[in-house]
């Protein structure tokens, strides 16, 4: 988790909760999005009172929640508000999240570089029936994620769940709760910029941040290295 969140979280006087969630490729998409389900209903359900068993003087409010993560994380947090709007979330803070697996190189592969088939194929090979995943240390997966994307994978990896297309989601959904996204430009596997560069072209992210009512800003902040790998490292 970032310094920044953490400072952030402290000025607000907040609660910080981090769930974990089944990963790709052991699970779908739809695994993922039923457990963001159950993380959430658990929030309004539980939280209150496993805070108040070990601090019986912190009282949970529920009105004011935000969301937020890095990447995968940042979609599931930008999915957390378009999928479930009865959990009231009133911020998402989304780092370089992926925004729309519909983008054609992720179905295709984003770069010419020499196959990585057999790096994603062995890996789904060897794997076991029912096997979950929560966490990998960092580089543990890298070549593996990389490959995925490379070889176009991603939408086979996630499933045909609907639901995936967060721009479906962000369409269907009736009320947006205020939204703060960072992206790095050089950043070539997720590109904000791009997407927002659409905004006159009938994108759907762009139609709907360009509709009345909505109000963007988009600040521009260079940096010399790839995102991802940084926040990795």
């Amino acid at each position: 988790m970032p310094l920044w969140e953490t400072q952030f979280a402290s000025y607000q006087s907040a609660v910080l909760v981090s769930p974990s969630y089944r990963l790709l490729p052991e699970a779908t998409g739809s695994d993922i999005l039923c457990d963001t389900s159950e993380f959430w209903a658990w929030v309004h359900s539980g939280l209150p009172a496993a805070v108040s068993a070990v601090l019986p003087n912190i009282v949970i409010d529920l009105t004011r929640i935000a969301a937020g993560g890095e990447s995968a994380g940042g979609y599931l947090a930008l999915q957390s508000a378009f999928l479930f709007p009865e959990m009231a979330i009133r911020l998402v803070m989304a780092q370089y999240p992926t925004l729309d697996i519909s983008d054609p190189k992720f179905h295709s592969g984003p770069f010419q570089a020499p196959s990585k088939a057999s790096i994603v194929d062995e890996y789904l090979k060897r794997l076991k029936p029912g096997a979950i995943r929560l966490s990998s240390p960092f580089p543990e997966k890298w070549e593996l994620m990389t490959a995925i994307l490379d070889e176009g994978r991603l939408p086979e990896i996630m499933g045909p769940d609907e639901r995936m297309v967060l721009s479906t989601s962000m369409e269907r959904s009736k009320c947006l709760p205020a939204i703060w996204i960072v992206q790095g430009e050089s950043d070539h596997l997720l590109r904000f910029i791009t997407v927002c560069s659409q905004a006159d072209m009938g994108s759907m992210w762009g139609s709907r941040l360009m509709s009345p009512g909505f109000k963007w800003v988009l600040s521009s902040a260079r940096h010399s290295g790839n995102e991802h790998m940084r926040a990795a490292i």
